[in-house]
């Protein structure tokens, strides 16, 4: 038997988070309470939003 979802399981893509949209899209669905993976192709700047991510709890 498979486990039910209560929750809606939702796929953003096609944005690169290191800035601009993508970024602010990321940081916006973490404070909503909602699980983010985010890419790019700057792994520093890449880094700096994930820190400012964890940052929100």
């Amino acid at each position: 038997m498979s486990e039910s979802r209560s929750e809606p399981v939702v796929w953003i893509a096609g944005v690169g988070a290191v800035a601009g949209l993508g970024a602010a899209l990321a940081r916006r669905f973490a404070r909503e309470g909602l699980q983010v993976a985010v890419s790019g192709r700057s792994p520093d700047k890449l880094q700096a939003v994930v820190e400012g991510i964890r940052a929100l709890g």
